[in-house]
């Protein structure tokens, strides 16, 4: 810290303009992971794992399939992108989750928003009963065609998690079943 004070103002202004210049980058990319129907960021629903590894600069690591819930289905974390994970079914990317705050909807709606921030972002919701948590739900909104789906689950009020694909994947409750 005593070596900011050490240099001149207009050294320290460099600096700054230098530094901001370097994170500019960083938090543009950050901005373009945006969790849409089809997909997230670079990352399209149906692309195959080995694009959608190239699309996320190659931050995807497979699950051996011994260790899978089911031989065909991967649920693999993002780990240059925390609280968030794909769904690749058959090898093709079928889901998108979405645990942390630090990701939202195209519309905005983060992991803590309240429920009714929901409802007014997407008011076409289908409301259904949670399978665990009996004073729970799930909302979810499907697109015209019937394709793709966004589906939010609620805790106490608030938006526990959310995830975005293909319709019939984004019903399942226990990740891949």
């Amino acid at each position: 810290m005593t070596f900011l004070f050490t240099i001149s103002k207009r050294k320290r202004l460099f600096l700054c303009i230098v530094f901001s210049l370097a994170l500019a980058p960083l938090s543009a990319s950050a901005d373009a992971w945006v969790l849409r129907m089809d997909g997230i960021g670079p990352l399209k629903i149906g692309m195959s794992f080995d694009d959608a590894n190239r699309a996320s600069g190659s931050a995807l690591k497979r699950t051996p399939p011994n260790l899978r819930g089911s031989v065909s289905c991967d649920f693999i974390p993002v780990r240059r992108h925390p609280g968030l994970a794909l769904m690749f079914i058959e090898e093709r990317l079928a889901r998108v989750d979405v645990f942390a705050h630090a990701n939202r909807t195209l519309h905005g709606i983060r992991v803590g928003d309240a429920v009714q921030s929901v409802f007014a972002a997407y008011p076409n919701l289908e409301v259904e009963p949670h399978a665990y948590e009996e004073n729970e739900k799930y909302l979810t909104t499907t697109s015209a065609d019937g394709v793709l789906a966004l589906r939010f689950e609620t805790r106490d009020g608030k938006i526990s998690q959310f995830y975005a694909g293909e319709e019939k994947p984004v019903h399942y409750i226990e990740n891949c079943l």
